[in-house]
């Protein structure tokens, strides 16, 4: 429960939907959100009823997250070089999802790279400047 609301706190402020993701409904329209941690990822339900079935099939509600968090935060993605390989991005640019962040990446060979990095990769998002070559981890 702890370690639950440390990822909640961390990934409130980048939640991309005021929908739940399961049913559809507003947030709220149903009393206070059920604020959940599935698979490391904070996600929010518009009631309880939704609980089972984000449980029952956490891959595709999260799929759905992903997709809400690419298209939320692309337009003011603030870096302009992978954060592993310092490359520049292009319009052929790796789009993954980390902790409700969207990461872009130069190539699918940096993806595995992320786990290990991912408090100097959301410094990098936070101040948007990649570090000398990024996390020099390609």
């Amino acid at each position: 429960a702890k370690i639950d609301k440390m990822v909640i706190a961390q990934q409130k402020d980048f939640y991309p939907v005021e929908t739940c993701v399961v049913g559809g409904s507003k947030l709220g329209s149903m009393g206070d959100p059920i604020e959940m941690v599935v698979n490391n990822r904070h996600v929010r339900l518009c009631c309880a009823g939704c609980k089972d079935k984000l449980v029952a099939d956490p891959v595709a509600f999260i799929a759905k997250l992903d997709k809400a968090v690419i298209k939320a935060q692309t337009k003011d993605y603030n870096l302009t070089q992978c954060p592993i390989s310092g490359e520049a991005l292009n319009a052929k640019a790796l789009n993954i999802v980390v902790g409700n962040r969207l990461v872009k990446l130069c190539c699918a060979g940096c993806e595995a790279k992320v786990k290990n990095n991912v408090s100097k990769i959301f410094a990098m998002l936070d101040s948007g400047k990649v570090t000398a070559e990024g996390s020099g981890e390609k």
